[in-house]
């Protein structure tokens, strides 16, 4: 988690970075990975509840983002605006309500999400249909 990313905002060119089992990670946290802006893949599955991704602008180069299984709410996505390069999304387990659903269309270059076992609405579905970019969406399990 938070102490992990201690060791790596250091390492300027790394360009992928896989945080699983290694504890919580908040905005503390994500604030470090912030100074790594050659990141291309960023793994975060267990961010806390209250976590942002910020600071907005850093991550422009970030073209897969996997925030399977965290416990998420809406407002990890309120950055999303600057993260014009991701293709891929995986936010597999979360629990993103329709209206998170609809800041997915802020990413130009989305084409590949996947929202297996997540819990599914009729609103889900709408929101879905207008991401009109995909070419690639896993519903796995969905509830």
């Amino acid at each position: 988690g938070d102490a992990a990313l201690r060791t790596v905002q250091h390492l300027d060119t790394l360009q992928e970075l896989r945080l699983e089992f290694t504890g919580t990670v908040t905005s503390e946290g994500v604030r470090r990975i912030g100074t790594l802006r050659e990141l291309r893949l960023l793994c975060l599955p267990a961010l806390s509840k209250d976590t942002r991704l910020e600071p907005p602008g850093t991550l422009v180069k970030l073209v897969t983002l996997e925030l399977s299984t965290a416990t998420l709410d809406d407002n990890i996505f309120s950055t999303l605006p600057a993260l014009p390069e991701l293709v891929n999304l995986n936010l597999r387990g979360t629990s993103l309500s329709a209206g998170g659903l609809q800041l997915l269309r802020r990413l130009p270059k989305l084409r590949s999400l996947d929202l297996s076992a997540s819990p599914m609405t009729a609103d889900y579905f709408k929101e879905i249909s207008e991401l009109g970019g995909l070419h690639e969406l896993r519903l796995d399990q969905a509830a």
